[in-house]
């Protein structure tokens, strides 16, 4: 294991170890960060379905609904099993993403304490503090302050821990810099197709670095589909993302959503026709994550 992920075999061992808890497995304290499927979080909900700690259905649905609005983001706080293999934290997580049916990264730790602080579904999250501080399109936002957050720091499309940041220091983020809520307006409005998060943030780099016309100008494009033309990249990424809505397996991750955004982004900046849009994180040919231009130069 070079990258820090989980093979094939040390996933089904994980998983067959949750859907097994009854059998001591004794875990040693570690780390991981994992591809969890739906099938892997339905066994880990089935593992610790006798659990003292009861899963709030009206706090998972709305976790789900979050998620589905804006994108699962990885976090520093991982999914944590205790020494039994039992699931004691991340169960409003697990239960939202087997309802969405998604596939995500996430950290998962083992051999924790049964008294860890555990996923109680009621911590306030950044979406939910913007919400009760009247900010329109608090979902997007959040998700738009994090990615601005992990582009500043040059970590964006990386799982790096330093890339996330707890929700005052990204209230702050939004306090220095308040023209985000215009970004943030065009990541909503592109969000039925596109991430908002991924819009609002590359909207907001974008008009920082003086490129607020072609900002806004992208963004519609992508959100409206108007007066794009054969060999627009523009046209290339709606493809991509509205094949990818109708998907019922081998779903893109954020991470792809996000590199084709940039990639369109990059080529449109540039007046560049394009025949095709794909970009290929893994394999023998994989690419370096793609670097947001803003200098209309295709790297």
């Amino acid at each position: 294991m070079n990258n820090g992920t989980m093979n094939p075999q040390q996933m089904d061992a994980m998983t067959n170890s949750t859907r097994n808890a009854h059998q001591p497995t004794r875990a040693p304290q570690e780390m991981r960060l994992v591809r969890v499927t739906p099938e892997m979080a339905s066994g880990w909900l089935e593992a610790s379905a006798g659990n003292f700690r009861r899963l709030d259905k009206s706090s998972a649905e709305g976790l789900a609904n979050r998620i589905a609005e804006s994108g699962w983001v990885l976090d520093a706080n991982p999914f944590k099993f205790n020494s039994r293999g039992t699931l004691v934290d991340g169960q409003h997580r697990a239960y939202a993403i087997k309802r969405l049916g998604i596939t995500v990264t996430a950290w998962v730790a083992t051999g924790v304490d049964d008294d860890t602080t555990v996923d109680t579904g009621r911590t306030r999250s950044l979406s939910q503090i913007l919400q009760s501080r009247g900010e329109k399109n608090y979902d997007v936002m959040a998700s738009t302050l994090s990615y601005i957050y992990s582009y500043r720091k040059g970590l964006l499309g990386t799982y790096s821990r330093d890339r996330y940041a707890g929700n005052r220091e990204l209230l702050k983020l939004l306090e220095a810099t308040p023209e985000i809520r215009r970004s943030v307006e065009y990541g909503a409005r592109a969000r039925k197709l596109a991430v908002g998060g991924h819009m609002g943030m590359l909207h907001f780099v974008a008009s920082e670095a003086g490129l607020q016309n072609a900002a806004d100008a992208f963004c519609d494009a992508v959100t409206n589909g108007a007066d794009i033309t054969d060999g627009d990249p523009v046209l290339f990424l709606r493809k991509r993302l509205i094949a990818d809505r109708g998907a019922t397996k081998n779903k893109l991750i954020n991470k792809e959503k996000l590199a084709l955004t940039i990639k369109a982004w990059n080529a449109w900046l540039a007046g560049q026709s394009v025949g095709t849009l794909r970009w290929r994180g893994t394999g023998p040919t994989a690419e370096p994550f793609p670097i947001i231009s803003l200098t209309g130069e295709v790297g």
